[in-house]
């Protein structure tokens, strides 16, 4: 069942956007990245990541952030992420029972839920406010097969725990794998439901997506709001991107 209620909800807002994340800490995040460029730097481009998507995600209007966190009581959730965010366990398990724990908890005080990893820092904000415009449920696909972000409406909370008692829209899923996507799509209509999806974004797990990020960075606007600054100077400090 879905934890503690909350305390007062922001005015006007309707949807909840979910921020799923772990704590920063050397050969416990980006392992896949740290083969190649070490556990400490990847670390901190995972610390980067996260600052970056405090200050973006909170931007956006019309909706609630939530952090989903690994280890809600580490301080430096509370000193990276502070009001108006709202730092939440996501719980034992694996991914799909986080998800569905947190969904149903947010689906309970919100029309709407979004939830995003944090392996999207080049994702503009503008476009994402443009995602949470969809007038129904839809997915936001990674190229790597998984996706970016999944929107709900509290009509589809059922999907999360389907009343008859059969496999909910996150049971069973092969997280981790190319076949996220595909797979939750399929739940999605065994359930009776269509989830919208966007055109494809990028990820970061692998050494190639740093160069690839790099480039994107370069080719912005670098005095722009919502430019991913942290992530910038996390790259920089690794070689990537031109100087500033």
């Amino acid at each position: 069942m879905p934890p503690r209620r909350p305390g007062p909800l922001p005015s006007r807002a309707r949807t909840a956007l979910l921020f799923f994340a772990k704590l920063p800490v050397p050969g416990r995040v980006k392992t896949r990245l740290a083969r190649t460029v070490g556990a400490a730097a990847a670390a901190a481009l995972a610390e980067a990541f996260l600052r970056d998507g405090a200050e973006r995600w909170s931007a956006i209007a019309g909706v609630a952030p939530v952090l989903a966190a690994d280890e809600p009581e580490a301080p430096f959730w509370r000193r990276t992420f502070r009001p108006p965010w709202r730092i939440e366990p996501q719980g034992p398990g694996d991914l799909g029972g986080r998800l569905a724990r947190a969904f149903t908890r947010e689906l309970a005080l919100y029309d709407r839920a979004v939830a995003i990893g944090s392996d999207h820092p080049a994702l503009p904000a503008d476009a994402f406010a443009l995602f949470l415009e969809q007038p129904e449920s839809a997915v936001w696909p990674a190229r790597d097969g998984g996706f970016a972000a999944i929107l709900l409406s509290r009509r589809d909370a059922r999907l999360v725990f389907p009343p008859d008692g059969s496999r909910g829209l996150f049971d069973g899923i092969e997280w981790s794998t190319p076949r996220v996507l595909e797979q939750t799509l399929e739940r999605a209509a065994s359930l009776g439901a269509r989830l919208e999806r966007v055109a494809e974004t990028d990820d970061v797990d692998a050494e190639e997506d740093l160069e690839r990020l790099a480039r994107e960075l370069a080719a912005r606007d670098r005095s722009a709001a919502g430019f991913p600054r942290h992530t910038w100077e996390a790259l920089r400090s690794l070689g990537r991107g031109t100087p500033a």
